[in-house]
């Protein structure tokens, strides 16, 4: 009974919005204003916790409403609660164990799918590519898998081994890979040489909290080598901190070039 009452109570909140837009002329153009959306929010919030037929986490509840609500933007931006903050900072500042691949998965009905292996770890040493979808883990399907929840399949002690199954474009078959973890480097900057007179070499392999320090430091060693021309080498990058993406780019445009369109 309690699910027929919430149902009801939201559809008549919602033909009170349509008859509002209807109505429109009548209306306090704060009815636009940001708080009064908030207080629609808050109002179902409320009734869902009145009225669902089980209790339901507030918590809960609004992470899930924040994560619907970034959806509705690009594929590029996404919601991370505490845990899934968590191990992005680990990538990005500390250390972990595990196989060294970016993966994608936008929606749970999209396979996961290999952005790009990080240069030097056990998945780039093993010839995981970038595209590889990895179907299994340890023998389950990732078709009904998070990201976050792939991350802790493929990631554990180092040392430790883990068995994915792989389908590759071009491939008739799946290719089964057993990988053993290693610690993962947050190193950005790969390779800095000089690969002729006057002519420096620079690999970024993705963007992490230090890659603007690593930049500058490999930057200055080549410059004192005779650098005049600078070859930069971003393939496969699969990205990682904006910030620390535009710093670099300070370093080589001009003032009032856009960085991000």
């Amino acid at each position: 009974m309690k699910r027929q009452q919430l149902a009801l109570v939201l559809a008549v909140m919602a033909a009170g919005s349509l008859t509002g837009g209807l109505l429109g002329p009548r209306l306090d153009a704060a009815a636009d204003r940001p708080n009064d959306r908030l207080k629609t929010f808050s109002q179902i919030l409320g009734i869902i916790q009145d009225q669902y037929v089980e209790e339901v986490s507030p918590e809960v509840t609004i992470e899930g409403a924040i994560d619907g609500m970034l959806k509705t933007l690009d594929p590029h931006t996404h919601f991370l609660n505490a845990a899934e903050y968590q191990d992005m900072s680990e990538e990005q500042h500390g250390s972990f164990s595990g196989l060294g691949i970016v993966i994608s998965k936008p929606t749970l009905e999209k396979p996961l799918t290999v952005i790009a292996p990080i240069e030097g770890t056990p998945a780039y040493r093993a010839g995981i590519r970038p595209g590889d979808v990895i179907a299994q883990i340890e023998g389950i399907d990732t078709l009904d898998m998070s990201v976050d929840q792939a991350l802790k399949k493929l990631r554990g002690p180092k040392g430790s081994q883990v068995n994915i199954t792989v389908v590759r474009p071009g491939e008739d078959q799946p290719l089964p890979f057993t990988i053993t973890r290693d610690d993962i480097p947050t190193r950005s900057v790969q390779y800095a040489f000089m690969i002729r007179p006057e002519v420096g070499f620079i690999r970024v392999s993705n963007f992490t909290q230090t890659t603007d320090r690593e930049l500058e430091e490999k930057l200055q060693v080549l410059k004192n080598a005779g650098m005049k021309r600078l070859i930069m080498d971003l393939r496969g990058n699969p990205g990682g901190l904006l910030e620390q993406a535009v710093r670099m780019a300070d370093k080589f445009l001009s003032r009032g070039q856009k960085v991000v369109y």
